[in-house]
């Protein structure tokens, strides 16, 4: 007996799926047999990006170019990036707002800021208060020119004697 004398004659490649093989023939008898071949990994490629916004995640999308299997890997939102444009201030009577907007998508929204109210603390004017006729202390606030006058109370009478009457039998 002699020895086969075996030739490749057919290869079957190996996916992520599936095993191939090496395939060798007697060239003499026509035996044959067959030599595995291991699968393959998966052959991932970015296929697909869906970006990140403000609110939302986004993603990366990879797809085996064998078999089509694919898989995400999330890219986590970004978050609002807010920027002061535009400031309206509060008065004594008014609120004001600083108002923001995101430098990335633009939303915007507004933050209050309380009316201040009047500080009448400047005292611009003042006149006694008599026994007939009520004083005042006149106020002006330090922010606008509003004014705020506080009548003060009469003040007793002074009686002081001016004459005396000597009594008669009369």
């Amino acid at each position: 007996l002699i020895d086969h004398k075996y030739e490749l004659t057919k290869t079957v490649d190996s996916t992520c799926q599936e095993e191939g093989y090496k395939e060798y023939t007697c060239t003499m008898c026509g035996n044959s047999y067959k030599e595995p071949i291991a699968k393959v990994k998966h052959d991932y490629k970015l296929s697909k990006t869906v970006d990140a916004t403000c609110t939302e995640d986004g993603y990366k999308e990879y797809t085996c170019t064998m078999c089509g299997d694919s898989y995400k890997k999330s890219i986590e939102k970004l978050g609002h990036d807010y920027e002061l444009i535009n400031v309206v201030k509060a008065t004594c009577t008014e609120d004001g707002y600083n108002e923001y907007i995101c430098t990335v998508c633009g939303d915007s929204y507004k933050k209050p800021i309380k009316k201040l109210g009047h500080d009448f603390s400047k005292k611009v004017d003042h006149k006694d208060s008599t026994c007939t006729e009520k004083g005042y202390d006149k106020y002006q606030c330090t922010r606008c020119d509003e004014t705020k006058i506080v009548e003060l109370d009469l003040i007793d009478h002074k009686y002081e004697l001016t004459k005396t009457v000597d009594s008669t039998c009369q």
